[in-house]
């Protein structure tokens, strides 16, 4: 049902992810090159988003010496360029806007209710109206860098769990980049937690659990308002409802406030790691 919105290749990256990860650990170059292979596989004649690329610098961190890092990314990279080379040569500009170049959405109903992201957060300090007139220039300025601080803080955290060594430690880590993307960006919304479902496992039941209460919550209670009916049939109708009940919206700021809380426990959690690892060495 997570993925439920997604299209097959988006729903296959997290597991293609997945077996890189546990490729990855393993000591023969040809392990290696499978792991390249396996995180660029999606690539191959199918169009996915720009942030599929964030697990990237965890595992090539993750790998033990240089030569299997050269290994991984020569694979990776000429995996990309099979993908990527005839589109680019016929068109680079719209595959730079469309593939690259895209930054996700930040989606709200036709009566200004947010779907995701920090802009729900705020919402919690009264009506969009209010809060929009108040603090629009900034509100703004937020709605537009907002994927750019998510992936700062994202490779700020990868880099601080460059220390774990273990194939759930990787996978936490990337069950981690994908939390900050989703608590402090409105851009990626829950349309693309398929991305992480499968790693959230490898950072114990304390994130696992009310991850998959809220959002599964929060997809299935929307869906059911938006379809009308609890088995999820007939159309689609997000465009007409420009207002949503209030059981929809008490799982949406479970899930949204999850993820933000979440994100800023990790990063802290990551930085006391780091100055411990740092000092003991």
């Amino acid at each position: 049902m997570i993925s439920s919105r997604e299209l097959e290749s988006e729903n296959a990256w997290p597991y293609h992810c997945l077996d890189a990860a546990l490729a990855s650990n393993r000591d023969c170059a040809r392990r290696v090159r499978v792991a390249g292979d396996q995180i660029k596989k999606p690539f191959v004649g199918l169009w996915i988003k720009l942030s599929v690329i964030l697990p990237i610098p965890a595992m090539f961190l993750f790998l033990q010496g240089w030569r299997k890092r050269l290994i991984f990314c020569l694979s990776l990279g000429i995996i990309a360029v099979i993908g990527y080379l005839p589109a680019l040569v016929q068109d680079a500009a719209v595959v730079y806007t469309n593939v690259f170049g895209y930054r996700g959405l930040a989606l709200q109903t036709v009566g200004g209710v947010p779907v995701w992201g920090p802009r729900v957060l705020f919402s919690f300090f009264g009506s969009p109206t209010n809060w929009l007139a108040n603090w629009q220039t900034r509100i703004e300025y937020l709605s537009q860098t907002d994927w750019q601080i998510a992936l700062v803080l994202a490779l700020i955290f990868t880099w601080l769990r460059r220390s774990y060594r273990t194939v759930p430690g990787l996978c936490g880590t990337i069950a981690g980049i994908y939390a900050i993307l989703y608590g402090f960006s409105d851009n990626w919304s829950f349309q693309y937690l398929a991305w992480a479902l499968p790693f959230w496992f490898f950072l114990g039941p304390a994130f696992y659990i009310p991850a998959v209460l809220f959002n599964s919550g929060y997809i299935y209670s929307l869906y059911w308002f938006l379809c009308g009916n609890p088995w999820l049939g007939g159309r689609w109708n997000f465009d007409e409802q420009a207002y949503w009940p209030t059981w929809v919206m008490v799982f949406r700021n479970c899930s949204v406030a999850f993820f933000f809380v979440s994100g800023c426990g990790l990063l802290s959690l990551a930085v006391r790691r780091g100055l411990k690892f740092r000092l003991v060495k």
